[in-house]
């Protein structure tokens, strides 16, 4: 099971008044307990395997100390202020731009994560306040938690430095002088090649990786009314659609369906495209959908070089299975992910899959594909998201978030679901039901699944 590493964003005035100017060990407990997970004042962003990446340092610089951690353990986490951090990385990352021809492999990729990560700071990373919790990475090793977390801190702060430096002298090769670049310190020898890793995704995976809770996450959109009229907020209770409108339909995960005058358009937060209401009737406004979804799917597939011009998910999907067939698993892993990224589930199902087995194991991999998967609502995936959870792949350990996500596919009959749950409500000794067993059988019959007993 890999040890993660996690960094809260949580909203606590105290705290603020309360850090010291330098790194010192102070006690904040009895203010700190009892903040939740991922709510309206905490938000779980980064949940990742053994290290918090020199990209992503930028978010602790403001006056970085240690104190108690929220949830693990008594000593040992790191605290700083986020409002300059969020402003330091997002000028990390457009002297990065600025620089692309000597740091940057996929310049497109790179723009498209700059901009998600971006929004993601500017939507979701709301509160005062970042914690950087190593708890379970310091429990690899036998000195203190509050030794180990002064290491790290002084190891962001090098990082930092360096990078202020570079920015300061407008020179990308400074960055290179981090000693973790040494050789022999570390997989990278570069800046460079570590930014340009693709498990990364240039920060963008690393920097939301802790957002994953439930199979709906929370709702980045709310539509809000005024005097009968409607609009649009984002998490961060901002205004981004005006109230104006008569009536607003979410459609799917694409944007809402907006009336005026008796007239349609459309909405598309993540792209900012307001389809002005201008559209007469309802059919009219179906066919203006489904023609920016056929538009959307042909740009997504030229990004990888892709030829068709009205490229369906399924058709790719087939393409990969033909290819596992052929015995040609590279080409049909680069079908499986054009697939997957047009929104094909099975695809992301299969992935997961391919990624959880010997020959092909990356456990982030799995993980990340299970869940998309899941997300989209495919009971395969859902199963092998839950056994993510119950083995630890990708993910720290818990059975009990394991089980909730069987149930959920077991709901949905899926017959894998139905046959890992009896098993652990037989053999595992924490959570062994008898009851629960004949609950399972009976529901997997009522379902049409014939299980062996």
């Amino acid at each position: 099971m890999a040890h993660r590493i996690y960094l809260y964003n949580f909203n606590y005035a105290q705290v603020a008044d309360a850090a010291p100017n330098e790194k010192s060990v102070s006690n904040l407990g009895g203010i700190l307990a009892g903040i939740g997970t991922t709510d309206k004042e905490n938000l779980t962003m980064v949940e990742w395997n053994y290290e918090f990446p020199i990209f992503l340092h930028s978010l602790l610089i403001d006056n970085p100390f240690i104190s108690t951690p929220l949830y693990n353990g008594d000593e040992g986490g790191i605290y700083a202020p986020a409002p300059e951090g969020k402003v330091q990385l997002k000028k990390f990352y457009n002297f990065i731009e600025r620089h692309a021809a000597v740091l940057i492999d996929d310049q497109q990729a790179f723009l498209k994560a700059r901009q998600k990560i971006f929004e993601f700071l500017d939507q979701r990373v709301i509160h005062n306040f970042f914690h950087l919790d190593a708890w379970d990475v310091f429990n690899m090793d036998d000195d203190h938690h509050e030794d180990q977390a002064v290491d790290l801190l002084e190891d962001i702060e090098v990082s930092n430095a360096i990078i202020t430096e570079a920015i300061a002298n407008d020179d990308p090769k400074l960055l290179d002088r981090h000693p973790d670049y040494d050789p022999g310190q570390s997989s990278f020898q570069s800046f460079r090649e570590q930014l340009n890793f693709e498990g990364y995704n240039y920060g963008w995976r690393v920097i939301q990786s802790g957002v994953y809770d439930d199979i709906d996450d929370e709702a980045q959109y709310f539509i809000i009314e005024e005097n009968e009229l409607l609009g649009i907020e984002n998490f961060a209770e901002e205004l981004i659609l005006p109230i104006a409108y008569t009536s607003i339909e979410e459609v799917d995960d694409l944007g809402f369906v907006i009336m005026q005058n008796d007239r349609f358009g459309f909405f598309i937060p993540e792209e900012g495209i307001v389809q002005e209401c201008d559209i007469p009737t309802a059919e009219e406004m179906e066919e203006w959908i489904e023609n920016y979804r056929i538009a959307a799917a042909a740009k997504a597939f030229e990004t990888y070089g892709g030829s068709l011009k009205e490229p369906e998910a399924a058709d790719l999907h087939n393409m990969a299975i033909d290819a596992v067939e052929e015995g040609d698993m590279e080409t049909a892993f680069h079908y499986y992910e054009l697939a997957a990224e047009l929104g094909q589930p099975e695809s992301m199902n299969d992935l997961g899959w391919y990624y959880s087995t010997p020959d092909y194991f990356n456990e982030n991999k799995s993980y990340y594909w299970y869940r998309k998967g899941a997300k989209a609502g495919f009971p395969m995936a859902m199963t092998g998201f839950g056994l993510c959870h119950i083995d630890g792949i990708g993910i720290q350990q818990n059975t009990e978030k394991g089980i909730e996500w069987l149930l959920k596919a077991a709901d949905l009959g899926e017959a894998e679901a139905y046959k890992t749950l009896i098993s652990i409500y037989r053999t595992d000794p924490a959570f062994k039901d008898e009851i629960k067993v004949t609950e399972m059988i009976e529901l997997a019959k009522k379902a049409g699944i014939e299980l062996k007993d």
